[in-house]
């Protein structure tokens, strides 16, 4: 899981540090970079919130709920809901 969400910060970081220097003429393959960035990090939010966690708080059961909720609430807040 670490792997993942380094190379989530790493992609992020990548459009930050490049941003200020895209010429006009990338200004288009720049921004289909961007969205294609933030569709794979939608996916993996996605994903997890369908299939990780359902079955982490499945194995946890009633032991795990404490903790296993404040994790779960701090994934939501990086999570804006689709307009």
């Amino acid at each position: 899981m670490a792997h993942i969400h380094n190379a989530i910060l790493r992609g992020y970081n990548s459009i930050y540090q490049q941003a200020p220097h895209v010429q006009e003429a990338d200004k288009p393959a720049f921004i289909g970079y961007a969205l294609t960035w933030y569709r794979f990090v939608k996916s993996h939010h996605d994903d997890e919130e369908a299939e990780l966690f359902p079955k982490v708080e499945e194995v946890l059961g009633e032991s795990g709920k404490d903790i296993w909720d404040e994790t779960h609430k701090e994934h939501g807040m990086h999570h804006r809901p689709s307009s």
